[in-house]
């Protein structure tokens, strides 16, 4: 809406992207890996919080930097 000159393909690539992202979170990039990853031990609301935070950040990041 604000960036014009886009390619026609942008907004259907990035919302197959920002998909791909959203399934990476919840099967790969889980807070039960980042917990053996860093050595903690998250309790269930701490997974539950760490879930959305990953989610997040990695659309953040990675799905507005795809765009």
């Amino acid at each position: 809406m604000f960036i014009k000159n886009t390619p026609r393909w942008a907004a259907w690539g990035t919302v197959v992207f920002g998909i791909l992202v959203s399934w990476l979170c919840v099967n790969v990039f889980t807070p039960e890996a980042l917990g053996d990853l860093l050595g903690i031990d998250f309790t269930g609301r701490e997974t539950s919080e760490m879930r959305n935070m990953i989610t997040i950040i990695t659309h953040l990041f990675l799905t507005a930097s795809f765009f």
